[in-house]
């Protein structure tokens, strides 16, 4: 019965272990890029230098809430190259999501 009890108290502390560590979202941002955060985010993601030009922040109509960020950004090695990159609030626990047009601007030069 000791064995049974020890055993079960074992397996709640883990339970409880992986609840407050394992199921946070940490992950998941909660905010959106600012300029200097996309700039630095597209880098990583491609490994080429960038600038953004514009931010435009985009409000839904009726919560006024932020609903996404828009931003014009130039590609360094080629000025004349400006494409647009998102950063879109997913809704509810979903959290923020960049996409990007680069790589359809890229296709379109060639």
């Amino acid at each position: 019965m000791k064995c049974k009890f020890s055993i079960i108290s074992i397996f709640l502390i883990l339970f409880c272990l992986l609840c407050f560590t394992g199921c946070q979202d940490e992950s998941l941002r909660k905010a959106e890029y600012s300029k200097e955060e996309m700039e630095a985010y597209l880098e990583k993601a491609y490994h080429a230098e960038f600038t953004v030009l514009t931010r435009t922040e985009v409000y839904d109509s009726y919560f006024e809430t932020l609903q996404k960020v828009e931003y014009e950004v130039q590609y360094d090695e080629n000025p004349d190259l400006v494409f647009t990159a998102v950063d879109m609030h997913d809704g509810g626990m979903a959290g923020w999501n960049v996409t990007d047009t680069l790589e359809t601007v890229l296709d379109e030069e060639e």
